[in-house]
């Protein structure tokens, strides 16, 4: 059979309520159908509370108000690349920094792209801009 590839991507080298959320997603997965891979920082605090077999692929994804421009584009080359190495059919861009470097890939790759936020956003620009870019998304709020 073969396996789904799922490039789980993340900002965050610490863990937060974000990243507990993924670590469960990825512990849960079966396996039988699916192949896991991690993009996050070098250095990820909460790597060994992953049980399940995943490769990981070390990037920093900087702050795009400050990396906007140049290395930006270098990044989304650079996670081009990946995605064809690896030969990737979903992505699953978690938090709020991750689909600004995810989002373009809809268009240069032929993935899947989900969003997993859990942060109120009052942004017409992700509320009303990024859903161009999605596959799905999942979104908690606090009530």
């Amino acid at each position: 059979m073969v396996l789904i590839r799922i490039l789980y991507v993340t900002h965050s080298s610490k863990k937060g309520g974000a990243e507990q959320s993924m670590i469960h997603l990825i512990n849960q997965t079966n396996l039988n159908r699916y192949r896991l891979y991690i993009l996050c920082p070098p250095n990820t605090e909460y790597l060994d509370e992953i049980k399940v077999p995943v490769e990981l692929i070390s990037m920093n994804l900087n702050s795009v108000k400050r990396s906007f421009g140049i290395v930006y584009l270098y990044k989304l080359i650079k996670i081009k690349r990946i995605i064809i190495k690896n030969k990737i059919n979903i992505i699953h861009a978690n938090g709020w920094r991750a689909p600004w470097y995810i989002a373009p890939m809809k268009y240069l790759s032929n993935c899947k792209i989900i969003w997993h936020h859990r942060d109120v956003m009052n942004s017409r620009l992700y509320n009303n801009f990024f859903q161009f870019f999605l596959t799905m998304l999942y979104a908690y709020r606090n009530m």
